[in-house]
């Protein structure tokens, strides 16, 4: 099991849902959280988000 599946299951299968609006939320909050802030990027050269920003930050300030 990769790593992200692990932190996945661990963080949506503990909870218990007891609505859909409920489940959209966790899951919605697993995308924010996690996923899209520390998977690498093809589209921005294989770095987290946040290292995109920081790298773009330091770069705005350097010019």
């Amino acid at each position: 099991m990769t790593s992200t599946r692990y932190r996945k299951g661990e963080m949506l299968d503990e909870r218990d849902f007891e609505t859909r609006a409920e489940a959209n939320a966790g899951i919605g909050e697993y995308i924010d959280a996690f996923y899209n802030v520390s998977r690498l990027h093809s589209t921005i050269g294989y770095m987290s988000p946040i290292e995109f920003e920081l790298r773009l930050q330091s770069a705005t300030r350097a010019a």
